[in-house]
């Protein structure tokens, strides 16, 4: 695909010669024709062309109203918590290491504290849940390490907030992130009890899944089965689960993205979701070359799910999923997530973070079980979009500024983007750009 630009209007050109044009803050698609696109080649071009140059002007400066998801408030909607700060898999790729590299503690963040403390986790509960207004939605994720390595904790915890807002007109729900080995029959029908969103993960099928998520013991094997039969514990309670979600990691580990698609349909289970996601670990010469063979397997699985099911079947996949309903609603993304806005990280120790992936990092650390450091959230109080310097990018309102956790990985700083991320997000928006428009043609 080749891209032209004017100001805020991107041109896009397909393989088969159509053009597509495409408004970066109204984020209005339209058919453009050849001549705009020869038009758009360089300066002098456009300059000779005065018509095309006015009504290009025209279009770019048009401005719709914008009903955004800016949150300028800061009024917490999600609290994650890490019940385990150790997990039973040792995955090859893991992020959650020890500082020093070394994935012997994989899962742990670098923590001594491998398990949460009941008490702080219900003070942190009952402070955020107190602090809310009523009509308003509040979540509870339970993450890791492994979060299931204490089911009667997260039973525990899920119980006392449904005391907390008890006779409020408060919408709460509950959400988990697991590798799935530890699900038996009884931990699944708790997780449907209190109406779980649930989200697996697992990277294919087990030639794949085994090499990079092995059990962590001396001589660990595959993880795959025991993941599949957790699977099979929630097909069982699969209708009273608020939704199933699966998690893949690729990267310089694996990038057969669609041969993973392939193994999870599989397993029938009607995922919810499917977040085919992309290691930010890989810092090689060959990370650029990487990236795009994993947007090549993207692109195939998503022209597979397309063909199949539509709009509906493409934004299954989470990468898709955040562009298209941008364009749908024609409102703008001004934050990549909730971080330190909607959303707020305890660890094990009751220490606060606006991500996951900050944690044990003592420089990234926002407040210690309910005592919040305003300098540090004020911080937050810009978008992520001005905060990580995206204003000029086409892409800026389909994507929202980025990953602050990759771009740290990447040079150290959350606010310096990693160019790879950035390369890959456009190229995502701009398929789904087309899809959304053939979809359209499609319908009518």
């Amino acid at each position: 695909m080749q891209f032209r630009r004017y100001k805020d209007i991107l041109a896009t050109r397909a393989e088969n010669g159509e053009v597509l044009g495409f408004h970066a803050r109204n984020l209005e698609v339209a058919e453009l024709s050849e001549k705009v696109w020869q038009a758009l080649e360089n300066e002098i071009t456009l300059q000779k062309d005065s018509e095309i140059r006015a009504e290009l002007e025209v279009w770019h400066k048009e401005n719709s109203p914008d009903t955004t998801d800016i949150a300028s408030s800061q009024e917490i909607s999600t609290l994650l918590l890490n019940v385990a700060q150790i997990c039973n898999l040792k995955c090859t790729y893991c992020a959650a290491v020890d500082f020093d590299g070394k994935n012997e503690s994989a899962g742990t963040y670098g923590s001594k504290i491998t398990k949460i403390d009941t008490h702080k986790a219900e003070q942190q509960i009952s402070y955020f849940l107190s602090n809310l207004k009523d009509s308003k939605s509040f979540e509870i994720e339970f993450c890791g390490g492994e979060p299931l390595l204490y089911p009667r904790v997260i039973e525990s915890l899920c119980r006392y907030a449904q005391l907390m807002v008890s006779g409020r007109d408060i919408d709460l729900h509950f959400a988990i992130n697991t590798n799935g080995t530890l699900i038996t029959r009884e931990s699944a029908e708790m997780l449907a009890r209190y109406r779980f969103h649930v989200t697996v993960s697992i990277d294919g099928d087990p030639e794949v899944n085994d090499l990079t998520r092995p059990v962590k013991a001396k001589n660990g094997y595959g993880s795959t089965e025991l993941t599949v039969r957790g699977l099979e514990q929630l097909r069982a309670v699969r209708n009273q689960l608020g939704t199933l979600a699966v998690n893949c990691v690729f990267g310089a580990h694996n990038t057969r993205v669609e041969r993973a698609f392939d193994y999870l349909e599989s397993l029938h289970l009607d995922f919810d979701r499917y977040n085919f996601n992309f290691s930010n670990n890989d810092r090689s010469e060959t990370a650029f070359e990487i990236s795009n063979r994993y947007l090549e397997e993207l692109k195939k699985t998503a022209a597979k799910l397309y063909a199949r099911d539509g709009l509906s079947g493409l934004v299954k996949i989470k990468q898709f999923r955040r562009p298209l309903t941008r364009l749908e609603s024609q409102t703008r993304q001004h934050n990549y997530c909730g971080a330190g806005k909607s959303l707020i990280q305890s660890d094990t120790r009751a220490d606060l973070y606006v991500c996951n992936w900050f944690m044990n990092d003592e420089t990234e650390k926002i407040g210690h079980l309910t005592d919040l450091s305003k300098p540090h959230l004020e911080h937050y109080g810009s978008t992520l979009i001005e905060l990580n310097h995206c204003q000029t990018c086409w892409a800026r309102h389909l994507c929202g500024g980025g990953c602050m956790a990759v771009h740290k990985s990447f040079s150290g700083n959350r606010h310096e983007k990693d160019p790879n991320f950035c390369h890959r997000t456009r190229q995502i928006a701009a398929l789904a750009i087309w899809y959304y428009k053939r979809s359209l043609h499609e319908t009518h």
